[in-house]
């Protein structure tokens, strides 16, 4: 297997990328039949909508599924680092979003089915409201 990483010259572009894919969160509706939504994207998504305000202090970690996507976010002390795949070890909450057999399992459709509890939970319950406190981007 094949891992790609940046470099640290690279790194130092995160937070215009972030910024940018903010902003095309605010922009761009749901994804529509026939675009590919990549599990990939869905964490880029999750990072892009980090609300650092909202991380401080706080140390927790979740597991999050949809359809057949697994990702995860673990905060410590409100620094974040997410990745592709299962937690690496014991998650604080797993969340498995219920989607519409129409919904593609974008960042936007996993954050509509927490917020209106079209999802299975499993862990420390009172984690999905942080998560959505904290990886939700505010109205503009």
């Amino acid at each position: 297997m094949t891992v790609y990483a940046l470099t640290p010259s690279g790194q130092e572009l995160e937070p215009a990328l972030l910024a940018l894919g903010r902003w095309g969160a605010r922009q761009l509706g749901d994804p529509q039949p026939g675009d590919h939504v990549s599990v990939e994207g869905v964490t880029l998504n999750l990072r892009a909508a980090f609300q650092p305000q909202e991380a401080a202090g706080v140390t927790a970690s979740w597991e999050i599924h949809a359809r057949d996507f697994v990702l995860h976010a673990v905060l410590t002390d409100g620094k974040l680092e997410t990745g592709v795949g299962p937690h690496p070890g014991k998650p604080d909450l797993v969340i498995t979003a219920n989607l519409a057999d129409d919904e593609l399992a974008s960042y936007r459709a996993i954050v509509r089915a927490a917020k209106s509890g079209r999802v299975d939970v499993s862990g420390r319950r009172k984690l999905l409201d942080t998560f959505l406190r904290v990886f939700t981007v505010p109205a503009a």
